[in-house]
């Protein structure tokens, strides 16, 4: 295919009578009839230095070397190892490209219809797409096996807690089916995703994450939220602890030999201490969001669920002055807003009597004063909402509701502070000026 017929040899032309006068004119004759290629300097079309007729056959064993590669891999993503056979494919792709981008000046006469109609007789993938898409269900289906092989080993599916190395024998004893290539890093890196493209499924957006896919997932009983689950296992903690000790108040530290609750915890270990205070503080958060949640303020649809299983186990059953709504920092549920304005000023003229008393806006979370507390998470709840809101502004404050805009103004007017790391270090900074040995 794509060549001129031309017969030369190296001495010269062998037709006619120059034939005839060639010193071995017999030997040149035996050797054109089983079409033996003189020059690859050639005297018909040249290409990189060959003449058409090289150029063919190098195309040709190019040509067969890729159709065995597709017949046994089924795509055509040539590997590094194979340098010449990637090079020759990627020219393909590039002369193709050409054709079709009008730029036939060069292409035309060494990637004819013919060798397109070769390569489209083995659907040759001419932008790689197809060959990547090959590639990345099988690396799938290959992550999905060595999270099997994980599982098997470990009894669980939480790749994030498991430390082991490619380089100790012992830790990838359970992955020789695979031939100890299981990387660690890739498949955390791969469970991930799954989870955020199961998100984007959800979403009904574009993903990767067929039905067949979550299937095969599931089956392994994968855990989709992983968020969900962790809440769960602390949930499960916390209902342990209060069978022990009557209580579902985890302290957040270690309290003194002298503290009353000394004595209902008794003589414990480290690990004791160090999994109670991280359950401890875990409790104080969802205090904030339950206190919250009883005075049917608005939460988002995941907290509602959690703030509903917390309340069926008797949580914060002491705390019944707090769940009033008289003293809620957020409406509630469904409220007018008229309602959402009310709410909003009654809270905003107890920070102004804070700052009338205190001299600022800081205010700080407190153990023994509720009203305080309540305060404290209202300008929390403020810092988070304007944040997002001053930041709209700096592009354009159009689309901005004007109650938005409004309350906002009033909390500049009273020196609210809106971002606490940048009060903190102005603070000190003025401190260090006036002392720098302080």
């Amino acid at each position: 295919a794509c060549s001129n017929s031309s017969n030369s040899s190296g001495d010269g032309d062998v037709d006619g009578d120059n034939e005839k006068i060639h010193p071995h004119w017999d030997r040149i004759r035996m050797l054109n009839d089983i079409g033996f290629i003189w020059d690859s300097r050639g005297s018909g079309q040249n290409v990189n230095g060959f003449s058409d007729g090289i150029y063919n056959a190098i195309w040709m064993k190019r040509y067969q070397q890729l159709k065995t590669f597709h017949n046994e891999h089924g795509h055509f993503l040539i590997p590094s190892s194979m340098k010449e056979l990637s090079i020759w494919v990627r020219t393909q792709r590039v002369l193709h490209s050409r054709r079709l981008g009008d730029k036939t000046s060069k292409a035309d006469g060494i990637f004819c219809s013919d060798r397109i109609g070769l390569l489209n007789e083995i659907e040759f993938d001419w932008d790689g797409k197809k060959s990547l898409e090959v590639r990345w269900n099988e690396t799938w289906w290959t992550r999905l096996g060595e999270l099997k092989l994980f599982k098997e080993e470990y009894g669980h599916l939480n790749v994030d807690e498991v430390e082991f190395s490619m380089e100790d024998p012992d830790s990838q004893s359970h992955f020789e089916n695979i031939g100890n290539t299981m990387n660690a890093t890739k498949l955390r890196h791969w469970v991930k995703l799954q989870r955020v493209e199961y998100s984007r499924f959800e979403k009904r957006e574009k993903t990767s994450l067929t039905a067949e896919r979550i299937e095969a997932l599931s089956e392994l009983d994968f855990v989709w939220n992983r968020h969900k689950e962790l809440w769960q296992e602390k949930f499960k903690q916390l209902q342990i602890f209060q069978d022990e000790f009557c209580t579902f108040d985890a302290p957040t530290s270690i309290p003194s030999s002298n503290a009353s609750t000394a004595k209902i915890y008794g003589s414990r270990d480290e690990i004791f201490w160090a999994n109670t205070i991280e359950l401890g503080r875990w409790v104080a958060k969802q205090k904030m969001y339950f206190r919250r949640y009883k005075r049917h303020e608005e939460l988002q649809s995941p907290w509602l669920e959690r703030m509903a299983q917390l309340d069926k186990v008797g949580f914060l059953r002491d705390c019944a002055d707090e769940l009033k709504y008289e003293n809620s920092i957020t409406t509630y549920r469904g409220a007018t807003e008229e309602e959402r304005r009310e709410v909003w000023n009654r809270n905003f003229v107890a920070l102004e009597h804070f700052k009338d008393q205190h001299g600022h806006c800081m205010v700080r979370h407190d153990a023994h004063s509720s009203s305080n507390n309540r305060l404290f998470e209202w300008a929390s709840l403020q810092r988070r909402r304007f944040r997002i809101i001053r930041k709209k502004m700096k592009h354009s404050s159009d689309g901005i509701p004007a109650i938005d805009l409004e309350q906002l103004e009033r909390l500049e007017a009273i020196e609210f502070v809106f971002n606490i790391h940048d009060y903190k270090f102005e603070t000190n900074l003025e401190r260090y000026r006036k002392d720098p040995n302080d």
